[in-house]
């Protein structure tokens, strides 16, 4: 199975919210994923506006966003 994840898909997997655990399992059947330069970005971004909003702390964010870079440079054939 070919899966895409959008911006709100990579929130998901990395701060736990409705449809977490249904797109987890989605993830694991996946021979595939996709993603976006844009969604990165769009993520990153996300995560930044919940610091804003007091949901995560500027350390959680930095923390996050640091897993979520390494584990791109672990699994990404094409990115530059």
């Amino acid at each position: 199975m070919k899966l895409f994840l959008d911006t709100s898909s990579l929130l998901k997997l990395y701060h736990t919210e409705e449809g977490s655990d249904q797109l987890l399992g989605k993830v694991f059947e996946a021979d595939v994923i996709y993603l976006l330069t844009l969604a990165q970005l769009g993520f990153r971004s996300a995560l930044w506006k919940k610091v804003r909003t007091q949901e995560v702390t500027k350390e959680q964010c930095l923390a996050v966003i640091g897993l979520f870079e390494k584990g791109l440079q672990s699994v990404c054939l094409d990115c530059a």
